[in-house]
């Protein structure tokens, strides 16, 4: 056997035995009263919990994403003025993400978070299509940033969430 059907073969068994290893992935996903939910963790804000949420929600009925940046212990948005409009943008590793057309910090039994929502239609359209581009996201709200948060894998939160609103409405999913 020369060198070079022996470098293909063993190439090949690599090929085939890199490809058999299991994908670990670590997200959330849930589906509750019509509003599907997918959420990663990432590093926690400044001086606050060790770890945060990132949870994009789409509400079926009107195609609404919203978005909670939310952890335990979260000091600017404990102390943030609940009126305040905040600008959120979105830092990714590729594509762009359009920023919410709302968003404010709140104070809840659980959680001190950051919200944003897109609006019904095609502002949420958009932005839930972007979910289909990036793999990694930084999240930044009044002068800080948050993350970065992991997707997991390139059109993860995209799928989850489309495949739920699917199965809301009694569609078969893919």
């Amino acid at each position: 056997m020369t060198l070079r059907p022996l470098l293909a073969l063993s190439l090949a068994a690599t090929c085939v035995s890199a490809s058999a290893q299991p994908i670990s992935l670590s997200y959330q996903q849930s589906e509750r009263g019509g509003v599907c939910y997918f959420s990663v963790d990432g590093p926690g804000p400044a001086g606050g919990s060790e770890t945060m949420t990132l949870e994009f929600s789409y509400r079926v009925e009107d195609g609404n994403l919203g978005l909670d940046l939310k952890a335990a212990s979260f000091p600017k948005a404990a102390g943030g003025d609940p009126d305040k409009n905040l600008k959120i943008t979105f830092e990714t590793d590729s594509g762009a993400m359009p920023g919410p057309r709302s968003g404010g910090y709140a104070v809840t039994s659980r959680y001190q978070r950051i919200w944003g929502g897109w609006g019904a239609g095609a502002p949420s359209q958009a932005a839930l299509e972007a979910l289909r581009t990036f793999k990694t996201v930084t999240v930044l709200a009044d002068g800080a940033r948050y993350g970065p948060f992991s997707m997991q894998v390139r059109t993860l939160p995209y799928n989850v969430l489309n495949n739920c609103a699917k199965r809301v409405r009694g569609e078969p999913t893919s």
